[in-house]
């Protein structure tokens, strides 16, 4: 056998860098593409350079063309789009629709049949010449019907993506997908939420809330820290767990906000969460700890820790409590924390809970130390009655 190649990815690696890069609002896609290339490097364990391009292409998979790209010099991208525009419909499908949206050359090339396989390998070889490599790696996208991304690098051994590349990746390309569409399609931004869940905007001629879902009953109107919630943002809530929008956040003057954009209908079942997902979802977003869900459930802790990271990935948060924080304020009966027993510097830290940060960004903002910081927390705990950080992010 071959021999085969080391793990992509550190041990922790940085893939929120990568969805903070992939959602920013950068004006020039070249600028973009290349900020999302360098966070993507960031996480591998081995230096390789990775490039990103999208093609435009017909139905068939012919006429297929590229319409931007970082990464790659301007010899193998000439190189490429003449390879391109060679490509036959079977050939274009097999390396653009793979089985696997994470995947290599070689697992691509092994499922041809030999004459095709022969043709194309003979095809590759300049390639890899240049590159002095013997497989590449790459993750597919489609953004939107017509147009597919690939985010990919150059290995110097045959290399078989491991279970943990393929589920890393596999969440990422949901990412790139949705911001992807987002910058091609900036009409797809059907509404504009509040970080609280309350409807700032909707998009004139697009349809409501109520519609991404079907057949909407009648809502009950949740107990927010105000004391209600928009029907409007619960409706989006179920369209967002049902795989038919996507959250973009989004920060302008300190202000954060959340583009609500509407899914290519190709990837709502990727989008879709699962019975259980959803499930724990919905007990975190009430306050329930992660222990107290596993053993209702009869899971592991690690494994509900799992399918909220997966959720959250689905539904386009960069971390679990991102999505908690947004998910509480959009579920129904749940009861608020009372904290009028706090201190003004309770209240101060319980915002900044509540807000994402972890206790030493708390202590270097207030300028106090860690222990002043765990200590005040403790108090928050005790006061309000709650079992865990996660209740207090989710009362708010």
């Amino acid at each position: 056998m071959p021999p085969q190649s080391q793990g992509l990815l550190r041990q922790r690696a940085d893939f929120v860098a990568i969805l903070e890069a992939s959602y920013a609002a950068e004006a020039d896609d070249q600028v973009w593409m290349g900020r999302v290339v360098d966070a993507v490097e960031r996480t591998l364990s081995v230096p390789y350079e990775f490039w990103l391009h999208v093609i435009e292409h017909d139905q068939a998979g012919t006429n297929a063309r590229f319409v931007m790209g970082t990464g790659i010099g301007d010899a193998l991208m000439a190189a490429a789009t003449s390879s391109l525009s060679r490509l036959d419909a079977k050939t274009f499908n097999a390396f653009y629709r793979p089985r696997s949206v994470v995947t290599t050359h070689s697992e691509v090339l092994s499922r041809l049949e030999a004459e095709r396989r022969c043709r194309v390998e003979a095809e590759l070889q300049p390639f890899y010449e240049a590159q002095r490599s013997k497989d590449a790696f790459g993750v597919l996208m489609h953004p939107e019907p017509g147009v597919a991304a690939v985010l990919s690098c150059s290995l110097p051994t045959r290399h078989t993506p491991s279970h943990h590349e393929r589920r890393a990746f596999s969440r990422l390309a949901l990412h790139l997908a949705t911001a992807l569409r987002l910058r091609r399609r900036p009409e797809a931004v059907i509404a504009v939420l509040s970080p609280g869940g309350k409807l700032l905007h909707l998009e004139a001629g697009s349809p409501s809330p109520e519609a991404l879902v079907g057949q909407i009953k009648t809502i009950e109107r949740a107990r927010l820290r105000r004391g209600r919630a928009e029907p409007d943002a619960i409706a989006t809530w179920r369209a967002l767990v049902n795989g038919q929008v996507t959250l973009v956040e989004r920060e302008s003057s300190g202000q954060r906000y959340y583009l609500v954009l509407e899914n290519a209908a190709s990837a709502r079942a990727q989008r879709r969460l699962s019975e259980q997902e959803a499930n724990i979802v919905s007990l975190a977003a009430h306050g329930a700890t992660g222990k107290h869900i596993a053993y209702r459930l009869g899971l592991s802790p690690s494994s509900v820790s799992g399918y909220l990271a997966s959720a959250a990935a689905k539904l386009g948060f960069s971390t679990a409590t991102a999505l908690l924080r947004l998910a509480s304020r959009l579920v129904i009966d749940k009861e608020p924390v009372d904290t009028q027993g706090l201190t003004p510097s309770e209240r101060e830290v319980l915002d900044m809970l509540r807000a994402g940060l972890a206790n030493k960004a708390i202590a270097a903002r207030r300028r106090r130390s860690e222990r002043t910081i765990a200590n005040q927390v403790a108090a928050i705990l005790r006061k309000t009655g709650s079992q865990s950080r996660r209740a207090l992010v989710t009362s708010g």
